[in-house]
């Protein structure tokens, strides 16, 4: 172990002593540079071809069969849209349609409670200070 530790601070001491040397300040800085250059033209050439595998597979993509369905296929809920769905927009379309049918019914729910709101509200429990007026919350002091 003695011997490796000597070996790695040769080396550390060579890589320390030339990194401390102003003189190769240039010589460092064009390492690092086409080092990072070429690790740019990799990764660009990467999301090059990666793109281009997406856009060739964007047709099938479009349909249910390229995806994992097992889960919709197995809740009662939904198997009968995956049954008739055959593309993702039909989901999408089925989707806009459900919600749209709970926001109409949620609102005409919300409009059926709406007196018996008022009447919990003005009626069974009024306000505590009945000499503050509803509107302005200023109290009448003639009542007092």
């Amino acid at each position: 172990m003695k011997s490796f530790l000597d070996v790695v601070k040769k080396y550390f001491g060579g890589v320390y002593s030339f990194f401390r040397d102003n003189k190769n300040n240039s010589k460092v800085m064009l390492f690092i540079a086409l080092v990072t250059f070429g690790v740019a033209v990799y990764f660009g050439a990467q999301l090059f071809t990666t793109i281009k595998y997406f856009n060739n597979k964007t047709s099938e993509l479009v349909y249910l069969k390229s995806y994992d369905m097992r889960e919709l296929q197995t809740n009662n809920l939904t198997q009968p849209i995956v049954k008739i769905s055959d593309t993702l927009q039909d989901l999408v379309e089925e989707n806009i349609l459900v919600e749209g049918e709970i926001n109409k019914y949620s609102d005409y729910l919300a409009s059926l409670q709406v007196p018996y709101t008022y009447l919990l509200q003005y009626i069974y429990l009024p306000s505590l200070n009945v000499r503050k007026e509803k509107y302005t919350d200023k109290i009448d002091t003639n009542l007092i």
